[in-house]
């Protein structure tokens, strides 16, 4: 999707998920670490482990 074309009211809505929804339990599932005070998204070495699984999705996968 071309990020231009994307709303406003779009875009807040997607950022309102992510700070109650999705960066929450991706934190309880020790993906992230999560500092909404600072606005501050890092990845864990969960994350690196995962990276398999996003090629799959992705499509880039290739053994």
């Amino acid at each position: 999707m071309d990020p231009s074309a994307v709303t406003a009211d779009r875009r807040e809505r997607t950022a309102t998920m992510l700070h109650h929804n999705h960066l929450p339990r991706l934190e309880d599932a020790d993906v992230v670490e999560y500092d909404p005070a600072e606005s501050r998204v890092e990845l864990t070495d969960v994350a690196t482990d995962l990276e398999p699984y996003f090629e799959v999705i992705d499509g880039t996968y290739s053994e």
